[in-house]
């Protein structure tokens, strides 16, 4: 492929929102294979879904009970934001950036796909940053 190819711009239309929403839904509602997934997906999500999922990592290892209640009362006082498709940051309370998700239904298999697109994503703009490091270095 060459820079700027029908393939290099190519990006599969898809909600990320809903992709990360879901995947935390299904390890907050215990879904294993997701929970031991989320420490490699960690840098593929986006804020504030990536301090969700941090300290959720967190609440894991140290192999206590999480729920939606123990998650929330960890975010309490911390700056969490979100940006808006007009690419503007809105800060949350901790209550309104766990509730970006805590109502999410995950139909079955639903997780697992949304891993493969997660991570098709995170590979995507991994290739698309060593692209532009090395056009920098030229």
């Amino acid at each position: 492929m060459t820079a700027n190819s029908p393939d290099d711009r190519f990006n599969p239309a898809c909600d990320l929102e809903e992709v990360q929403s879901v995947l935390l839904a299904a390890a907050l509602g215990g879904d294993t294979e997701i929970r031991q997934k989320l420490p490699d997906l960690r840098h593929a999500f986006q804020e504030p879904y990536r301090t969700l999922v941090a300290e959720l990592i967190c609440l894991q290892e140290q192999g206590g009970y999480v729920d939606r209640n123990v998650l929330g009362s960890r975010l309490d006082g911390r700056r969490l934001s979100r940006t808006d498709v007009n690419g503007r940051r809105h800060e949350l309370s901790a209550a309104e950036a766990v509730g970006l998700f805590t109502n999410t239904l995950v139909q079955p298999g639903q997780a697992g796909a949304y891993v493969d697109i997660l991570e098709r994503d995170l590979s995507r703009r991994r290739q698309e940053e060593l692209r532009s490091r090395l056009e920098r270095t030229c």
